[in-house]
């Protein structure tokens, strides 16, 4: 009898309008959605991982929020997945702005993977 691993059968995420996502047991791969292959982060190599839409943090973001017909026109931003390594270097992966909900709880899923081996070492 063999027991398989996530390693052996990883979750996969492909939806179109989002990165393809390989879930395994101490790392995530992601193809970009312009791109033809996977890049591989290690668990223990991961700050963070968070879903943004890049205008919301900034002035220009404030600035639009305040304008009602503007309102409109931002909830049509695409968001973007952001990989923050420990070592200071980011991936940004486009991502529509209809994400689905099956996109957001792999997300949450995997920022809790994070927080539990933060809380391991």
């Amino acid at each position: 009898m063999t027991t398989q691993t996530m390693e052996d059968n990883p979750i996969i995420f492909e939806e179109q309008g989002h990165p393809s996502i390989k879930l395994f047991e101490d790392k995530i791969s992601i193809k970009a959605i312009d791109y033809s292959g996977f890049r591989d982060f290690k668990f223990d190599k991961i700050k963070s991982i968070e879903l943004y839409r890049p205008y919301e943090n900034s002035i220009i973001g404030f600035l639009f929020s305040l304008q009602p017909g503007m309102r409109n026109f931002r909830e049509k931003d695409d968001y973007v997945l952001r990989v923050k390594l420990k070592d200071g270097e980011h991936w940004d992966y486009n991502t529509t702005y209809r994400y689905s909900n099956a996109f957001k709880k792999l997300i949450e899923d995997i920022q809790e993977r994070l927080k539990t081996k933060d809380n391991n070492v």
